[in-house]
């Protein structure tokens, strides 16, 4: 950086732009930046990855933040080298390498433990859960969103809750346990209207309507499906 944009106040700019959601903003602060000056502040590079990620240059953003790797770990910025993994994970379980996403988001989880960030921990198990249930190991993905439920309840985030149980429901649906399933769409409907989460409510209406196709229930299958269009 230079002494006329020091690394602190392009990274308060940056910050300011993620939080209204201005990613293509991020994108026009850091893109032409000199790449050793993103891995001198691994936050700014973890900021454009990101960005780049949201808005559908997914290979541009890999490729970034496995550049980041080492740096973020040398300077023991464990924050930033959590969000890192994270990153990571998601990538590379979008590209169908579901090794190594699994590796990160376990090695994220320990990481995150051993720290006491029961808020990583919630959004690792529940990455794991879904792997593991894509990946028909039911038992491993209950346990997974367990975790990631008690973590959640922890915290008081009910949004986290709503999201778990979710998952837990959909678990329970692809298992044969229709009863369970609606048991916990319910319960995830109802942590998602207590915050107001309206795109979590949406996706709960959307896959309990599966499940009452499933059932062959169609209109209760279509009223659901009906709300979630809405909604969404």
């Amino acid at each position: 950086m230079t002494s006329a944009d020091p690394a602190g106040a392009l990274l308060e700019r940056v910050r300011a732009l993620e939080a209204d959601q201005d990613f293509q903003g991020v994108i026009r602060e850091l893109r032409h930046r000199d790449p050793a000056e993103l891995r001198a502040e691994p936050a700014l590079g973890l900021a454009l990855a990101m960005a780049l990620r949201v808005v559908g240059e997914a290979g541009a953003a890999l490729d970034l933040a496995e550049t980041l790797r080492e740096p973020a770990r040398a300077r023991g910025a464990e924050r930033v080298f959590r969000r890192l993994l994270s990153l990571l994970g998601a990538l590379r379980f979008e590209r169908g390498e579901t090794d190594e996403a699994q590796a990160l988001w376990e090695t994220l989880l320990d990481r995150a433990a051993r720290d006491g960030d029961a808020l990583t921990q919630a959004r690792a198990s529940n990455n794991l859960g879904v792997l593991h249930s894509l990946q028909g190991r039911h038992e491993r993905a209950l346990a997974a969103y367990a975790r990631a439920r008690a973590a959640c309840q922890r915290l008081g985030d009910r949004r986290g809750l709503a999201q778990a149980c979710q998952n837990l429901a959909i678990n329970y649906r692809e298992s044969g346990f229709p009863d369970d399933a609606h048991t916990h769409f319910q319960q995830a409907a109802e942590h998602a209207r207590a915050m107001a989460s309206h795109d979590v409510l949406g996706r709960v209406e959307e896959e309990r309507a599966l499940l009452f196709l499933l059932q062959g229930d169609g209109d209760l299958a279509r009223r659901y499906a009906a709300r979630a269009l809405d909604r969404l």
